[in-house]
């Protein structure tokens, strides 16, 4: 018989079928690995074999959970309320924000963690309770039980790994509109610099967060002539500077200067004129943890370009940390 007509036989109406579609467009749109979202469907409808299914399906002859001996193994159960599972809920940094005297069923408790919680902590929350209903039928079939805290150490090197993958592919998305001339927000939880400088050696940097809300800039003008490629140059220093002192990271760093982009970019040293400069940015890229410098589009930098021509007709060095100053009146 298909695992998918047994809660139409149980009769169990105790798990919580949530009417409308808000309940599983939330939950397909957590950017978790799908296996892992399928299992949190498959709980939400009772599509798994506990033993209070398994019970109701006249398969067990007690649908108490095996673990603690307590209570009925629902879905709810299994996840949150055994013992077993509790014991890892309660290491993990959110546990005050979830926990609540009871849930009626497996989707009362996902509605009170997304009323509570942000998108990285969901995350979390679906990959421990992937690795918490794995160690459940790992018990079930024999396996001496793992403790709590490698329990849930293992889930959070999952978790990472799972930001890490989430994060590149959100920077592509947002480095390959970028190239199309079209300033975009970088992902959840970084910062954007964008640097520019101009002929007049005039230097700026922008920073913004993932709302696009300015974070700080930077403006200086270079006191000897340079070349145009240097005062590029210098501008994602003194960008990179900036952001460092400010504690602006993850970060990801833009210019509009291909020639640029790619001396910066290169594996080897630079034997070039300016190559003291380049070492100077690689060395800040390091201490930041960037790997590479984006280019983008003119267009995408017309804040950073509008400081440079600012601080020309300025001389000296501004610098504005979480304030508009000149650039609220009209730089956008």
């Amino acid at each position: 018989m298909k695992e998918w007509v047994l809660p139409a036989l149980y009769g169990y109406n105790d798990i919580g079928m949530s009417s409308g579609n808000q309940y599983w467009k939330r939950l397909w749109n957590i950017k978790a690995p799908s296996k892992m979202l399928h299992l949190l469907w498959r709980m939400s409808k009772g599509f798994v074999p506990t033993r209070y299914i398994l019970f109701r399906h006249l398969l067990l002859q007690s649908g108490v959970c095996f673990r603690c001996g307590e209570e009925d193994e629902t879905p709810l159960h299994a996840i949150w309320s055994c013992g077993a599972s509790k014991n890892v809920w309660q290491q993990v940094c959110f546990y005050n924000l979830i926990n609540h005297s009871s849930f009626g069923s497996f989707q009362d408790w996902m509605d009170f963690a997304w009323s509570k919680l942000g998108m990285g902590d969901m995350i979390l929350l679906v990959v421990i309770c992937w690795f918490l209903w794995y160690e459940r039928n790992q018990t079930f079939h024999g396996s001496a039980p793992t403790p709590p805290h490698i329990l849930l150490q293992r889930a959070i090197f999952c978790w990472e790994d799972i930001k890490a993958s989430n994060a590149s592919h959100d920077i592509a998305s947002v480095t390959n509109r970028s190239a199309q001339g079209i300033w975009q927000p970088p992902p959840m939880e970084y910062y954007k610099l964008n640097a520019d400088g101009n002929a007049k050696r005039g230097v700026g940097g922008v920073v913004r967060n993932h709302e696009g809300v300015l974070m700080g800039a930077v403006a200086k003008q270079e006191a000897c002539d340079i070349s145009v490629l240097a005062t590029e140059l210098f501008a994602i220093k003194t960008g990179l500077e900036f952001a460092l002192d400010c504690s602006f990271f993850p970060l990801i760093v833009e210019s509009d200067c291909l020639e640029v982009v790619s001396l910066v970019n290169m594996e080897e040293d630079c034997s070039a004129a300016d190559g003291v400069i380049v070492s100077e940015i690689k060395s800040l890229l390091r201490q930041l943890n960037v790997s590479e410098v984006f280019y983008r589009s003119r267009e995408c930098s017309k804040v950073a370009h509008s400081i440079a021509k600012f601080i020309v007709r300025n001389s000296g060095c501004h610098l504005l940390v979480r304030g508009r100053a000149f650039l609220a009146h009209g730089l956008y």
